[in-house]
C-alpha cells in the first residue's frame, strides 16, 4: 500500500478527493466498542490508515478497507492474509499485529502497533539521500536480521523498499506493509483475476517479480 505523503489531516475538504475525504469521514468510528479512530495517517488505493484508541487508552494504527471495497473477496483475502502474516511474525524487527475484526457495516480492519518515527525513504530524503557508512550497516543488518526471522516462519515480505522500512524515533528499524506478502507454503492469491500480475516496487523487485512470476519469490529474491 502507497501512503500519501502529505497525511489527509494536513488538507482542507475542498483539496480532498473523494476517496480521501470519505476516509475523513470515518474519524470518529468506534469500531467493535473498543477503537476509536482519530485521524487518517495515510490513504491508498483500496485502503486508509489511522490513528486509534482504545477505550483502555492504547494507541494503535488501524488499517481499514474503503467501503466500496467492503465484498471484494480479493481484497478481503489480502487483507485477512496480512493479519495471519502478521500474527504469525511475532518479532521486533516487523510491525506487531494487535487485532482483527469487522464494522458493524461489515468492513474489515486490521490494528498494528502505532510506530513514531519515518520511513526510511523519508530519513534518507533528510540527509540527502545519503547514509553514512555506520549507519547504513546498522539498518541493513537490522532488515536482515528481520528478514531472516520473516522467512524462518515460512513468509516472504515481496515488496521490500526504502517507504517499507521504518525507523522509530527510539531507532529501532521495522518492516511495515506486509499487504502483498505471502505465505511460501500456500499458494498465490489471483489480483483481480489474474494469477500472475506484477506485484511490488519497480526499482526494488528482483527479475522474477518483475516477470510477475510471483510464486518464484522466495527468500533468496
Amino acid at each position: 500500500m502507497t501512503y500519501l505523503a502529505k497525511a489527509a489531516t494536513d488538507l482542507t475538504s475542498a483539496e480532498l478527493d473523494p476517496v480521501t475525504l470519505a476516509s475523513q469521514r470515518r474519524i470518529g468510528w468506534l469500531l467493535n466498542h473498543q477503537w476509536r479512530l482519530d485521524s487518517v495517517l495515510g490513504v491508498g488505493g483500496s485502503a486508509a490508515v489511522y490513528a486509534a484508541t482504545h477505550v483502555n487508552g492504547q494507541h494503535a494504527a488501524i488499517k481499514m478497507l474503503h467501503a466500496e471495497y467492503v465484498f471484494d473477496e480479493r481484497l478481503r483475502g489480502r487483507l485477512e492474509r496480512e493479519a495471519a502474516v502478521l500474527k504469525a511474525l511475532d518479532h521486533p524487527g516487523a510491525v506487531r499485529f494487535l487485532d482483527d475484526g469487522l464494522t458493524r457495516e461489515g468492513i474489515q480492519f486490521l490494528v498494528m502497533e502505532e510506530l513514531d518515527g519515518e520511513t526510511l525513504a523519508a530519513y534518507l530524503g533528510r540527509r540527502g539521500d545519503r547514509l553514512d557508512v555506520h549507519e547504513a550497516l546498522l539498518v541493513t543488518k537490522l532488515v536482515l536480521d528481520a528478514l531472516v526471522a520473516t522467512h524462518a516462519r515460512g513468509v516472504v515480505h515481496r515488496d521490500i523498499s526504502v517507504e517499507n522500512v521504518f525507523i522509530t524515533r527510539g531507532g529501532q528499524v521495522k518492516l511495515i506493509d506486509f499487504g502483498i506478502s505471502r505465505f511460501l507454503a500456500a499458494p498465490d492469491i489471483a489480483i483481480g483475476g489474474v494469477v500472475n500480475p506484477v506485484l511490488g516496487t519497480p526499482g526494488f523487485m528482483p527479475p522474477e517479480q518483475a516477470r510477475g512470476l510471483n510464486q518464484e519469490v522466495d527468500a533468496q529474491s
